[in-house]
Protein backbone atom coordinates (compact mmCIF):
# COMPACT_ATOMS: atom_id res chain seq x y z
CA UNK A 1 0.00 0.00 0.00
CA UNK A 2 2.22 3.33 -1.21
CA UNK A 3 -0.92 5.52 -0.05
CA UNK A 4 -0.62 3.85 3.48
CA UNK A 5 2.91 4.68 3.58
CA UNK A 6 2.75 8.14 2.42
CA UNK A 7 0.44 8.92 5.02
CA UNK A 8 2.21 7.38 7.36
CA UNK A 9 5.14 9.34 6.83
CA UNK A 10 3.17 12.76 6.73
CA UNK A 11 1.58 11.55 9.75
CA UNK A 12 4.86 11.27 11.29
CA UNK A 13 6.33 14.72 10.03
CA UNK A 14 2.93 16.71 11.35
CA UNK A 15 3.50 15.05 14.63
CA UNK A 16 7.25 15.71 14.73
CA UNK A 17 6.76 19.06 13.33
CA UNK A 18 3.67 19.80 16.45
CA UNK A 19 5.84 18.19 19.16
CA UNK A 20 8.90 20.81 17.67
CA UNK A 21 6.40 23.80 17.58
CA UNK A 22 4.47 23.09 21.22
CA UNK A 23 7.85 22.64 22.73
CA UNK A 24 9.18 25.93 21.23
CA UNK A 25 6.21 27.71 22.35
CA UNK A 26 6.10 26.84 25.77
CA UNK A 27 9.80 27.92 25.69
CA UNK A 28 8.87 31.12 24.14
CA UNK A 29 5.68 31.76 26.42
Amino acid sequence: MLTGEKLDVELHDYVFWFNHHRIHGTLIS
